[in-house]
């Protein structure tokens, strides 16, 4: 009997836009019909650096303390 030879592939898509989603979405559904079909998301691509983490909190900080600026969630959707 012949051993089965293993091959690997990486598909890195580190875009966000309609179309590496559709990709995305399409390899995610063909890996829900074919076991050797895994989807493996890097996290690494993900994390924040220092100074996005220090500017999300100062943000953040500043929409606690000052509630009346801006708009609720509802008031944004119905704007769209």
């Amino acid at each position: 009997m012949k051993a089965k030879t293993l091959v690997s592939y990486t598909i890195k898509i580190t875009e966000n836009t309609p179309q590496s989603l559709s990709i995305v979405n399409m390899l995610r559904a063909l890996a829900v019909d074919y076991n050797f079909l895994q989807i493996i998301e890097d996290e690494s691509l993900s994390e924040l650096t220092l100074e996005q983490e220090k500017e999300l909190d100062s943000r953040y900080e500043y929409v606690m303390k000052n509630p009346e600026v801006g708009k609720t969630w509802d008031e944004f959707e119905k704007s769209l």
